[in-house]
């Protein structure tokens, strides 16, 4: 049904652009002066001064290739590229890299370019000193669901008969959120790859298929005697006909085998008294405030460190393997794993760390955590823009935990060697920062006590020399390691992890995205030496 209900819609122009129209801006959205919504219309028409702008299809996801036609408000065969606005407060019109074209002579113009990732960014065609009207994107995200034997495709948590056959189907245009228009188109003949857990966190496929018209691909296995499977769907790039749509998982799906209709309920985690954590006495509210991105100022322009050595953006619907697209060395990818109930994917353009499908529930448990590989320092500065949603209170929060850790560590929770950018309760507003030396056998700490870090867009960076480590929060210098015995001789690189205790099956339904990471060497700008010191105390192998 619900592929004939897909196929129908796909082939229906009017139902296409109706639901174009109405995903424009999800609820509770703000109109942006100066900008357009995106229409269907075929046929661009010139205003005074101002040139034409159609993009088409109306319905994509980040990356997907789609085609910009218009013409600039008087003819001449010109050069024109594309420009960019967030349309927040301060932010202004900036060209977008690789997008020049030529028009013909009657000034018109038509070409494809991928689209951008970020929600409510504006786009424009500019030449010879002229500009069309901008057109505001609202790229869907990409959704892949996974449901067994015909169970909600939400339930990640599903039970089935001992060494019977059961069905897994994979749906990699799932609508996950119909209230907010948010389904995404299909790719027929994409490959989708179907993928079990191993070794505890990582991932090895188990079977392949191609999406059909509407999206979906289905697998066959057969149970287990005894104990549980955890399955994912991976829908892998696709990069044909001018794509550059970067892969994308599943929420991880347990699968447990018994006789017993459901899958057992989590024992529920005890509850803290209420004052431990919440209300402002604490620093706890029941909803955070929203900051302006503009309160996150970066170290990066404070203590001129300039053009960075990488920065992964996420802009243009890459995955987490993709290297970066701004900087002095263009490679590197992410590794990431999961050992709950979570995931890391790309999500308006930033990288984002979900703790379950649901964040209502039961369930949310286990690290999802994504680290850096190929392109590590041994000295330079880091500098991530991060910003959190706790989504639950009626357990214990996640940690984030942002950290250097030597090349080769790969993704995890904890490390005998690691420089914390910043490692928090999710919702708090104290966070800490330090070094653990598994070397001089030392750690060095500073608990940060209060700070904006739970609520909008905050700036955490790291500078790493050979005579001292400095910690930044939002653009100022606070805490500094002068020891040498602090650092451990190797190459380091990021690794970023949304925390869950082991032994717990339940915490508070989180979400923590990363908006960019960027890198530079020691070679610019002004090094911070002399805040606050780091207490020294003795080693622990444990985080």
């Amino acid at each position: 049904m619900l592929l004939r209900l897909r196929a129908a819609a796909l082939t229906s122009a009017v139902t296409l652009s109706a639901l174009a129209a109405a995903a424009i801006v999800t609820p509770g959205a703000t109109a942006v002066t100066g900008s357009v919504a995106p229409t269907s219309a075929a046929t661009p028409s010139r205003a005074a001064g101002v040139g034409s702008l159609t993009v088409s299809p109306a319905l994509h996801v980040a990356g997907q290739a789609v085609t910009f036609k218009g013409a600039l408000p008087k003819p001449g065969k010109r050069g024109i590229h594309l420009q960019f606005h967030m349309n927040r407060p301060g932010d202004k019109w900036t060209d977008v890299k690789k997008s020049s074209r030529t028009t013909t002579a009657s000034g018109a113009f038509k070409f494809r370019f991928p689209a951008p990732a970020m929600f409510n960014i504006s786009y424009r065609v500019v030449g010879g000193g002229m500009a069309t009207k901008p057109y505001l994107f609202y790229a869907k995200p990409q959704a892949v669901t996974l449901s067994v034997n015909g169970e909600d495709q939400t339930n990640q948590f599903v039970t089935v008969l001992p060494l019977a056959p059961f069905t897994v189907e994979v749906d990699s245009a799932a609508d996950l959120y119909p209230d907010r228009k948010l389904e995404p188109p299909p790719f027929p003949g994409r490959v989708i790859n179907l993928q079990q857990r191993v070794n505890g966190s990582q991932w090895e496929t188990i079977d392949t298929a191609k999406a059909d018209s509407g999206g979906f691909a289905s697998f066959t296995l057969t149970g287990a005697l005894s104990g549980e499977q955890v399955l994912r769907a991976r829908a892998e790039d696709v990069s044909t006909n001018g794509n550059r749509i970067g892969w994308t998982a599943s929420w991880p799906t347990y699968v447990e085998f018994n006789l017993f209709p459901e899958f057992p309920e989590f024992p529920e985690f005890p509850r803290e008294p209420a004052d431990s954590w919440a209300g402002p006495a604490f620093g706890r509210t029941t909803t955070p405030p929203v900051t302006d991105s503009t309160g996150a100022t970066d170290a990066s322009s404070q203590y001129g460190w300039y053009r960075p050595v990488y920065d992964f953006a996420w802009e243009y619907g890459q995955s987490l393997s993709s290297p970066p697209t701004k900087g002095t060395a263009l490679k590197g990818r992410w590794l990431e794993s999961s050992s709950g109930s979570g995931r890391v994917v790309t999500f308006n353009g930033a990288l984002a760390f979900q703790s379950k499908l649901i964040n209502k529930g039961p369930g949310d448990r286990g690290t999802t955590s994504a680290a850096l590989t190929g392109n590590a320092q041994k000295y330079g500065r880091w500098e991530f823009r991060i910003w959190q949603n706790v989504r639950e209170q009626d357990g214990r929060d996640f940690r984030m935990r942002v950290e250097l850790v030597p090349e080769g560590t790969g993704p995890g929770a904890c490390s005998p060697e690691a420089i914390r950018v910043a490692d928090m309760q999710l919702g708090e507003k104290s966070y800490s920062v330090g070094v653990r030396s598994a070397k001089a056998n030392a750690e060095w700490s500073y608990t940060n006590p209060s700070t904006p870090a739970y609520s909008g867009l905050h700036n955490f960076a790291v500078e790493v020399a050979t005579d001292h480590i400095t910690w930044f929060f939002d653009g100022k210098a606070f805490a500094t390691v002068k020891s040498k015995g602090a650092l451990s001789g190797r190459t380091l690189t990021p690794r970023v992890s949304m925390v869950g205790l082991e032994d717990a099956t339940e915490h508070n339904g989180s979400q923590f995205s990363v908006d960019w990471v960027r890198s530079w060497t020691l070679e610019t700008g002004r090094q911070a030496k002399n805040s606050r010191p780091l207490a020294k105390k003795a080693f622990s192998p444990t985080c």
